[in-house]
């Protein structure tokens, strides 16, 4: 895009607006200096982005921050543009050597690269820009005839080659293909520093295929503002099965290193079960059976384990106060249904492994808890 005006109308803000969203050439790191000269002069524009930035940041929290476009922005989506350019057809292949995609990918770190975000309107002021990067699908499309067949990666089919549809036995098959799965591997490491830039997207999807969520020193701004925490564990607790996998296997990993600290992610990990364990009934859990998989086994043994690490059973702050309280009778069944379908041995296994991240007393386990 050859002005800043086209790259916001074309690109900047259907992208927030869920638009169609247009990707050129790759925007040169010397054209984005200029163009962070000229943001003075597209106020207009940029307004109206920062009002789609506010709304959604609306539905998050109860008083939304004043969210402005400047150059940090600019910059991360150049980055944005960039890195959906190398996943376009016309940028795999002969019109693109291999030597140029490396040099896009190289300057797509560059521009993704920013200061960790901390306070929660920098928070949201990043997933504002990067969530509607995550909801983006390509649309594929198999085209099969009596004498051929062709694969339209995100481009439109040519209309002659579906003339005729009965007579030459025309077949079309689609599919949408998530924004995680469409790079090849010379970007990986650009889409792992569009991860990295949002920790509160992050946090919010922890499942995308063969990028594993893995928890980190960033995710902790988050889980330090209650209202953004609580956010996490609602919108992870609405489907917990579906993230079980993906959570246990960070789970795991987190407790294999020594340079994240652990308690955080444990504590976040409790809270959920304990949502979870007020909102499930038998019929929900019964699924989990002893056949669950590794990572998401790791997952649903961590209360039973987190018992035996702490010699006795770790619940929400007073659930204990009434024994027989509705609260505490069904915290005490998911313990035991949720350890029987991960299996003893994953729960033995676990809980030495807990023992020095419980060390301190757990009151209450996090605080999320206090004002959920």
């Amino acid at each position: 895009m050859k002005t800043l005006g086209d790259f916001l109308a074309r690109f900047v803000a259907p992208l927030i607006g869920a638009g169609e969203v247009h990707i050129a050439a790759p925007v040169r790191l010397a054209r984005v200096a200029e163009w962070a000269l000229e943001l003075a002069n597209h106020s207009a524009e940029l307004e109206a982005i920062d009002q789609l930035r506010q709304r959604a940041a609306a539905t998050l929290v109860v008083q939304r921050p004043s969210l402005l476009f400047g150059e940090l922005e600019l910059r991360i989506m150049v980055g944005v543009h960039n890195l959906l350019y190398l996943s376009h057809p016309e940028a795999d292949g002969t019109m693109t050597t291999r030597a140029q995609r490396a040099r896009v990918a190289l300057a797509c770190l560059q521009l993704l690269r920013a200061p960790a975000a901390t306070g929660q309107a920098a928070l949201l002021s990043r997933h504002t820009l990067i969530e509607p990067v995550f909801e983006l699908e390509r649309r594929d499309i198999d085209l099969k005839w009596w004498t051929g067949s062709r694969r339209f990666h995100g481009q439109k089919v040519p209309g002659r080659l579906k003339l005729w549809p009965r007579l030459r036995n025309v077949t079309e098959t689609v599919r949408r293909v998530p924004f995680w799965e469409i790079f090849s591997d010379d970007a990986a490491a650009a889409v792992g520093e569009l991860f990295a830039l949002s920790p509160l997207t992050d946090l919010l999807w922890p499942a995308r295929g063969a990028l594993p969520f893995s928890f980190e020193h960033r995710h902790l701004a988050v889980l330090a503002d209650r209202e953004l925490g609580r956010l996490v564990c609602y919108h992870l607790g609405r489907d917990l099965a579906a993230h079980a996998h993906t959570l246990g296997g960070a789970l795991g990993r987190t407790l294999g290193q020594s340079s994240v600290p652990a308690r955080p992610f444990v504590e976040l990990l409790l809270y959920l079960h304990y949502l979870h364990a007020q909102a499930a009934s038998p019929l929900q859990l019964a699924p989990l059976g002893p056949g669950t998989a590794a990572h998401a086994g790791l997952f649903w043994a961590l209360p039973a384990a987190a018992a035996k690490a702490r010699g006795h059973i770790v619940g929400p702050p007073g659930w204990d106060d009434d024994p027989t309280s509705p609260s505490a009778t069904a915290w005490r069944a998911y313990l035991a249904q949720a350890g029987a379908a991960a299996g003893l041995d994953v729960v033995e296994s676990l809980a030495p492994r807990l023992t020095a991240v419980l060390a301190p007393p757990l009151a209450p386990p996090t605080p999320l808890a206090r004002t959920a």
